[in-house]
C-alpha cells in the first residue's frame, strides 16, 4: 500500500467518523430521553380544527403546557375542561378522566360502494387482479 493510498484510507475513516457521530449521538440522546422529537406535535390551528370534529365548540381558552393543551369550551352543551395530548390528539374531559370520541356525523362520511360510479374492470389494472367471475 502505497502513502497515498494510506491517507485516502485514513481520511475516508475520518470522514465517516466525523459524519456519522453526532447522528449516533442524536440517537443516544433521543432514546435516553434527555431530547424529546419534535416530529408530529400538533399546531393550535391543528387542534382546533380536531376539537370541532369532536363536537367541541366555543373554545374560550387553549393554552399549550408541555405535551398536551388544556381547553376551556362547550362539549353537548356544557362547559367543560379538557385535555388533548400534541402528539397523538387524544381528548380527555378532565372532570370525569373520560376520553372523548368524535362525533358520529364525521366518522360516518365514507365511500358506500353505491356512490362509487365507475365499473370495476375500470379500477383494476389487467394482469395484477384477476376479475371476479
Amino acid at each position: 500500500m502505497t502513502s497515498h493510498e494510506a491517507r485516502t484510507k485514513c481520511f475516508a475513516i475520518l470522514v465517516a467518523i466525523v459524519v456519522t457521530a453526532p447522528a449516533l449521538a442524536h440517537d443516544q440522546d433521543l432514546r435516553s430521553g434527555t431530547i424529546k422529537p419534535t416530529v408530529g406535535i400538533m399546531s393550535e390551528a391543528v387542534v382546533r380544527q380536531k376539537l370541532t370534529t369532536y363536537g367541541v365548540r366555543d373554545v374560550t381558552q387553549l393554552i399549550r403546557k408541555g405535551d398536551e393543551y388544556r381547553i376551556k369550551a362547550t362539549y353537548e352543551g356544557r362547559p367543560v375542561d379538557l385535555t388533548m395530548t400534541a402528539r397523538t390528539g387524544l381528548l380527555t374531559n378532565m372532570s370525569t378522566r373520560s376520553r372523548l370520541l368524535p362525533a358520529a356525523d364525521v366518522t360516518n362520511k365514507m365511500i358506500r360502494s353505491q356512490q362509487l360510479r365507475i365499473e370495476r374492470p375500470a379500477l383494476v389494472r389487467p394482469g395484477i387482479v384477476q376479475p371476479e367471475h
